[in-house]
């Protein structure tokens, strides 16, 4: 390949000066940090959504409720749990009417709406979902 040594020697000296690749290098180097934000947003963001749809859920209980679809609490409750299970099977649900208002909660860890589990900063949180309707019934 090299016929001798001051061959070598120019091809090592044009090796360190060349700047071809160094856009590579620097991808390569800031890849982990995109990654980790990547992560991080999929995570929040399936979080906020699935808190919503969890939302709907307990909103449609209490319409159900109110308007007398369920006749008790334990009916909306036990609908809820149901619906509710898809997503975490750590879940607690409370349905409660105090004068006239139907108010329905749920709570749960947020690393059960999490698709990634990698972040521990949702590790101690628990999401509360809360809604109230007045009874028409």
């Amino acid at each position: 390949m090299f016929v001798n040594q001051l061959e070598f020697a120019s091809w090592i000296k044009s090796f360190a000066r060349s700047q071809r690749g160094t856009a590579t290098i620097e991808a390569v180097l800031w890849m982990p940090v995109f990654v980790v934000f990547f992560g991080l947003l999929t995570d929040t963001s399936t979080i906020f959504g699935r808190e919503a749809q969890i939302l709907r859920i307990v909103q449609n209980a209490n319409r159900s409720l109110a308007v007398g679809h369920f006749q008790t609490t334990s009916e909306a409750k036990v609908y809820i749990q149901e619906q509710v299970k898809i997503f975490s099977a750590h879940s607690t649900v409370a349905v409660v009417i105090n004068n006239g208002i139907i108010s329905s909660s749920v709570s749960l860890p947020a690393t059960d709406l999490t698709l990634t589990g990698l972040f521990q900063a949702f590790a101690g949180m628990t999401l509360s979902i809360a809604a109230s309707e007045m009874s028409e019934a």
